[in-house]
């Protein structure tokens, strides 16, 4: 049996890239940390813009088993006995089942990792020589369904040490929570929260705390949802290396989005989506140097679901930003939006995502940014105890105040080898290149490389 990039882990301890569409897999969406590594900033920031739409994932969970009852046999009548002993032996046959069900519908998964390796540029300020660290990665998972229940804890820890001290030089966590109940009407309510904190040793860690709240209809023709999130992002240590930016600091983000898909089950469905979301600074709110801005959106197009193992959403994109700075003009983009996943065999497992979007930039004078980002994963079980991942992000952003753009490779390689029922092998690869422009002229040209290797073992 194979496994779908989208939720499952893998034996391993880091999933893979899951970019799942929200018309056609509502329910997939998940974050990316650990998709590539720690350090890899523009997956960070893909990966914060994908949990503002985190959905509850499930999984083979259930509720609670039924009691079932044996009736007392008739001392009186031989034949009464005989058939109740029969009763009594399908009775304890439907309490092993319940008991199955029941446990079948929790599910708890719990992983560790421990690693070596060796990182070009751990720092990301300098150039210097490399340097070999030591990894340990923790992750727990608990998820509960009933029929108009779904439920998931979901919780992650990196820590990261050079050998050249005994502190640890980087560290990060998440935790996410979320739940659904679904009424017999096809109406839904759902729910989550979740937090994220990263930072380097001495330096001052960067925390996004958020939720989300959605209820949504359901019905044969048409689906209709209405979806509100905020995220406040304490951004410490951008507030104390930026100090001549006009970016950095804390930031709050709201958005509230309208969702409408005909015929959702059908093989052709088209979709969509009208949202308006802001962003506010609050140390930077009424100053001349204002950043915060309110944006408006619309997404448009279809979804194809010919068959189980094929979906995509082709549409077009088109959001419209102001300024509270009068001084800043309103700024258009539009663009294609198409996210696919595709499994042409069980074994196989392909994602794929193009989109451009406007955001504030986090470490220079331009009051926004044109980001554009094209994302490939794919999953492969060569074997059954064997597993390979890959996945790449190429990003392009634009800062046309200044005059300014740049251009970011990422590439993740990892496969794991199952040596037990419990434990795994893994050798893992990830390389970033970087090169930044202003007024023409190379800012930044930057490059790192990281490899490793450890074992995994599912507790």
């Amino acid at each position: 049996m194979g496994w779908h990039l989208c939720l499952k882990k893998l034996v391993t301890t880091v999933p893979v890239v899951c970019l799942c569409m929200p018309s056609a897999i509502a329910a997939d969406r998940t974050s990316l940390r650990g998709v590539l590594p720690i350090h890899s900033e523009s997956m960070l920031n893909l990966q914060r813009e994908l949990a503002r739409d985190r959905r509850l994932t499930t999984g083979s969970i259930g509720s609670a088993a039924a009691t079932a009852t044996v009736e007392e046999a008739d001392p009186s009548d031989d034949d009464d006995e005989d058939e109740d002993s029969t009763d009594d032996d399908t009775s304890d046959d439907g309490d092993r089942d319940d008991a199955k069900e029941q446990d079948d519908r929790l599910n708890v998964a719990a992983r560790m990792a421990a690693s070596i390796g060796y990182d070009s540029n751990f720092d990301e300020e300098n150039d210097g020589p490399g340097s070999v660290f030591h990894r340990y990665d923790a992750s727990l998972d608990v998820s509960y369904q009933t029929d108009q229940l779904e439920a998931e804890l979901a919780s992650e820890a990196t820590l990261i040490d050079l050998f050249d001290n005994g502190t640890f030089d980087r560290w990060a966590v998440s935790n996410s929570t979320s739940m659904t109940r679904k009424l017999d009407s096809g109406l839904s309510y759902s729910f989550g929260l979740n937090q994220e904190a990263d930072a380097l040793s001495g330096g001052a860690p960067t925390v996004n705390a958020g939720g989300f709240a959605e209820v949504k209809k359901k019905a044969s023709f048409i689906t209709a949802s209405v979806r509100g999130s905020l995220d406040y992002e304490v951004d410490q240590a951008g507030s104390e290396e930026d100090d001549d930016s006009i970016a950095g600091g804390n930031s709050l983000t709201r958005d509230l989005e309208l969702g409408l898909q005909l015929r959702p089950e059908a093989k052709v469905s088209p979709f969509l989506r009208l949202g308006i979301s802001d962003v506010v600074f609050p140390e930077r709110s009424g100053s001349v140097n204002s950043l915060n801005a309110t944006g408006r959106y619309a997404v448009a197009g279809v979804t194809l679901k010919p068959n189980e193992k094929f979906a995509m959403d082709i549409g077009g994109r088109f959001e419209r930003r102001s300024f509270a700075d009068d001084a800043v003009e309103d700024v258009e983009i539009s663009f294609a939006d198409i996210r696919l996943t595709w499994s042409p065999v069980d074994e196989l497992d392909l994602n794929a995502q193009v989109r451009r979007y406007l955001t504030t930039p986090d470490t220079s004078d331009a009051t926004y940014a044109q980001i554009t980002e094209y994302v490939f994963g794919l999953g492969w079980q060569v074997t059954e105890r064997t597993n390979l991942e890959l996945s790449a992000l190429y990003e392009q952003t634009d800062e046309p105040e200044i005059d300014g753009d740049a251009d970011e490779l990422s590439l993740s390689f990892k496969a794991s080898q199952q040596l037990t029922s419990t434990v795994d092998w893994f050798v893992a690869a990830d390389q970033t290149w970087r090169r930044s422009r202003e007024d023409g002229d190379i800012e930044d040209d930057y490059y790192r490389l990281e490899v490793r290797t450890g074992l995994a073992f599912k507790l």
